[in-house]
């Protein structure tokens, strides 16, 4: 019965999602089908309108149910190059914060997982959550010995949830790999990879752990940036017990100020950190937001949760040496060249273009703030996410943690000062990283290789990729090539009673899918793919 039970809500969990992606499937193909006869003005505003409506569904969706689909919004939730920002907006409300699993529960995860009674490793354990995250929980303890520990302890059957939602963002992905342009824009199978391969490594907290010592490692030399200490006798697959660590949350300003301390050199901490883990460690925080980052009343910087963190290759940190170089000459060409090697550029970008935002953009951020107002700056910055958004620029999937790290990153440094600026704190921590025997020298070639000679794509024939691209993505639709508007009522029928028979084999799928019947899936999910591609023909014919 309980198996029973179990099944059943994965299952209902399951056609939750499922149904929210048919929503937007549906939702997407009616506004087409409702567009005969007006201007791409009108049906570009009842997309846009639509899509910040599918955007908080999902956030309320995500709420409701938890577990990976929280994690997946909050990467969305940068995509700057996909979402335009109406969307952008709703998913950036997305906190990891969830009702927390009565403490019972937990101490049965604990002690099956320890092989020990809880009384006989803590003398006081808390259970009141400290924290409540989607994966876990953190209750403060005191062990025997006297030291005071945070406990974290995996939610009882968040493995099977989370694993049932993989199979869901899958096929989410999948469907928005076939039915929009996002495989222009992104490798979707690699995203999905990257994020399968981040959450499982999630579930494990002794990679957790030794995420912690790793990085512990590397500042073993400075004093100013502190680490938990790993309890490792106490410490298993579901449970992790470390140093409590007490400190300001890295946004509570005015704790900040009492404490005596000086913002702008926290902030100046911060960003130092996050400079070193990236260009020269190539191993960071994937998920620096303010409950992960404290400061102690003496100043020094606090990191929490290992859980997600990420990678980049030795190739990759030194590209983002040659776009330093490139930033501190501000040669915006050579900027653009940049990121095409980086992979942030497509072939056909119009490099005119983004040259001249990316100048106006950093200009306005390099301006005495007594001359630029904060108005002139967010137009700046408006101009240039509209550029990201309209031009063929993409995130390559390795940057997915990075980007969104980096985008929280900054929004506490702005935080804590308001005249940090971005472009001048990259340049001194290019100059300060230079004194490091491995970055040095590579750092002075770039700085003198001040142009470099590349085979760019002429403008008018980057322009005339760019038509031809956008008029073979209007080919999918049939907005004009229908005329006679008598048609359009019988038609859209015809559409939509294929898609509900699609829908409906989806469905059954999605329920053999998630029981783990994969012959019979097989054939369900074929079906509804031909179901839903025989409407897309419909749609396509006019």
């Amino acid at each position: 019965m309980v198996k029973l039970l179990q099944n059943f809500y994965l299952f209902k969990r399951f056609f939750t999602g499922a149904l929210l992606v048919w929503q937007i499937i549906l939702g997407r193909a009616w506004i087409y089908l409702q567009g005969f006869g007006h201007d791409k003005t009108w049906m570009n505003q009842k997309l846009l309108q639509f899509y910040g409506e599918m955007a908080h569904k999902f956030r309320l969706t995500a709420v409701s149910l938890g577990g990976l689909l929280i994690k997946v919004g909050q990467l969305l939730s940068t995509r700057v190059d996909i979402f335009p920002q109406n969307v952008l907006d709703e998913l950036s409300l997305l906190q990891d914060e969830v009702q927390s699993v009565p403490f019972d529960n937990l101490r049965m995860v604990l002690e099956d997982d320890l092989k020990v009674s809880v009384n006989d490793i803590f003398a006081s354990l808390e259970q009141i959550p400290l924290a409540s995250a989607s994966l876990g929980q953190v209750h403060v303890g005191k062990l025997h010995t006297g030291e005071k520990v945070a406990v974290k302890i995996m939610r009882p059957g968040i493995e099977a949830i989370i694993h049932v939602d993989f199979r869901l963002v899958y096929l989410m992905m999948q469907l928005c790999r076939f039915l929009t342009n996002w495989y222009d824009l992104m490798d979707v199978n690699k995203v999905y990879r990257e994020i399968h391969d981040t959450i499982e490594r999630e579930l494990d907290y002794v990679q957790e752990g030794e995420s912690a010592e790793q990085m512990a490692a590397s500042f073993s030399k400075i004093r100013q940036i502190r680490f938990p200490k790993i309890y490792w006798q106490y410490t298993a697959k579901h449970v992790l017990i470390m140093e409590f660590m007490d400190g300001i949350k890295i946004n509570d300003y005015s704790q900040i100020e009492a404490a005596g301390l000086v913002r702008t050199k926290v902030a100046q901490k911060v960003w130092d950190a996050y400079a070193k883990q990236v260009i020269e460690d190539g191993f960071f925080h994937a998920d620096p937001h303010p409950g992960n980052l404290m400061v102690d009343i003496k100043g020094n910087i606090i990191f929490l949760d290992f859980g997600m963190m990420g990678r980049v290759s030795a190739k990759n940190r030194r590209l983002f040496i040659e776009f330093a170089s490139a930033v501190m000459q501000a040669d915006y060409s050579q900027i653009v060249h940049c990121l095409k090697k980086i992979g942030f550029l497509l072939a056909w970008a119009d490099t005119e273009i983004v040259a001249q935002a990316l100048e106006n953009f950093w200009e306005a951020m390099l301006a005495d703030r007594k001359q630029a107002s904060d108005r002139e700056m967010r137009a700046a910055a408006e101009q240039l996410r509209k550029l990201l958004y309209e031009q063929p620029f993409q995130i390559p999937s390795e940057y997915t943690f990075l980007g969104r790290a980096f985008g929280i990153l900054y929004g506490i440094c702005r935080g804590l000062d308001s005249d940090w600026n971005l472009l001048e704190q990259f340049k001194k921590s290019m100059l300060n990283l230079s004194e490091h025997e491995d970055t040095k020298a590579e750092i002075k070639e770039q700085a003198i290789r001040i142009v470099t000679s590349t085979a760019e794509i002429p403008t008018l024939a980057a322009r005339s990729l760019r038509r031809w691209e956008e008029d073979g993505m209007l080919v999918r639709f049939p907005a004009q090539q229908i005329r006679e508007n008598s048609k359009t009522v019988a038609k859209a029928l015809h559409i939509l009673s294929w898609s509900i028979v699609s829908a409906a084999l989806f469905v059954a799928g999605s329920y053999l899918y998630v029981q783990g019947f994969l012959g019979p899936v097989e054939g369900a999910l074929g079906l509804s793919v031909l179901a839903f591609g025989y409407a897309v023909i419909l749609l396509k014919k006019g």
